[in-house]
């Protein structure tokens, strides 16, 4: 996850909104790290499912997010 993280900011750097929105390659690259964050923590949860339970607000806005980009 930490690694995706820094990939995250790796890739876009001091970028502005405006160039990340008319960089579909840029944009590709943020989606699949995010894509990478969201499976490592649904493995961790699966894993150890009182984690969920004791960290609840990290997932508080994901919920009712597709499990895959292109999913609904």
């Amino acid at each position: 996850m930490l690694e995706a993280i820094s990939n995250i900011e790796s890739d876009i750097g001091a970028m502005s909104k405006d160039g990340f929105l008319s960089g579909s390659k840029t944009q590709r690259a943020v989606i699949n790290r995010l894509i990478v964050i969201g499976e490592a923590g649904n493995t961790i949860v699966q894993l150890d499912s009182s984690f969920l339970e004791a960290n609840s607000a990290l997932w508080q806005h994901s919920s009712g997010m597709p499990k895959k980009c292109g999913s609904s």
